[in-house]
Parts: structure tokens; sequence; C-alpha cells
């Protein structure tokens, strides 16, 4: 990588080149041991809302939501679908059963509204607007490995449009 930008680019370009590499590396990093410390805080959050409402196997639950939740939007629905249908084959009664999806679509509300926007944006600093809208388009284009890469590679357009001074302004669009 490194020879490569030396033979392509001029001594204060190749420079350049090397701290954007360097910014991009550790956002991402940051990025995704934020997500996975704050879906393990989700899984065990279901765990212990799904054992307070007399679910079994809640660490199992707790665990499948925490994974889930890796997948933008579609995890939580599949997890809510998943834990919908146990609950339904657990409890007879229609209130209880719902319960459990209600306990899951809570901590997910939680989550995605307050959680991971207070921790992750700040640090980011990416538009919420324009992080959805990525989102629409990468899992439009990709489904969700598109999805899944949304976020990343938005942050990494960002900090090159930061380092890059012609891309100053489009920086400035992407951050909030």
């Amino acid at each position: 990588g490194r020879d490569l930008c030396g033979l392509l680019m001029g001594f204060g370009n190749r420079r350049r080149a090397l701290r954007i590499g360097t910014a991009i590396r550790r956002e991402i990093s940051y990025y995704l041991l934020t997500i996975t410390m704050i879906n393990l805080g989700l899984g065990a959050c279901a765990a212990l809302g799904l054992w307070l409402v007399g679910m079994p196997n809640p660490i199992l639950w707790g665990t499948v939501c925490g994974l889930l939740n890796f997948v933008p939007f579609l995890g939580p629905a599949i997890c809510m679908g998943l834990v919908g249908v146990a609950g339904l084959l657990t409890f007879e009664q229609p209130a209880m059963a719902l319960l459990p999806v209600l306990v899951i679509l809570g901590l997910n509300i939680v989550e995605s509204q307050i959680v991971t926007p207070a921790t992750v944006a700040m640090r980011l600093s990416l538009s919420p607007v324009i992080v959805f809208l990525s989102f629409m388009l990468w899992g439009w284009l990709w489904g969700v490995a598109g999805a899944l890469l949304a976020v990343p590679a938005l942050a990494a357009f960002k900090i090159v449009c930061d380092h890059v001074p012609h891309l100053a302004a489009l920086g400035r669009v992407l951050g909030e």
C-alpha cells in the first residue's frame, strides 16, 4: 500500500493519503467496537427483560437479539418475529404472548434512538439523515451486505472529504 502511494503521488499527497488511511482505520475500528459493545448490552438487557416476563431460555433469546442487531433494520424485526412466535408457543393468553415482543421493541427503540446515536454519531459526526439515506441506498443496491457496510463506507468517505481541501464542503454536508 505504501509503495503504491509513493509511485502514484508526490511526497505531500503521499503523506495525506497515509493520514487518511490511518484515520479511516481508527474510526472504523472505533465504530465496530462501539456497535459490538452496544449489541452486547442490548443482548444482556433483552435476556433480563425476557427472563422477567417468564420466557424460557432468556439467555438464548438475548444472544439472538444481540447478534441480529448487527443487521440494520431487518435484524430487530426478525428478532421480534422470532420472539413473538416463541411467545405464542409459550403463553396461553394473547396478552402474555405479546409481552416478550414489547420488551424487544422497547429495547430496540431505546438502543436505536438514544444509545447508538449518542455514542456513535458524536464520534463519527455524521448527519442522521445522510446515514439513513446511505442505509437505504446501499441496502437497495446490495441488500443486507450493503446495509451492513453503509455506515463504515460513509464514515470513510467523510474522512477523505475532511482531509482533501477540494472536498471539505462535502464533508461538512455529510457531518452534522
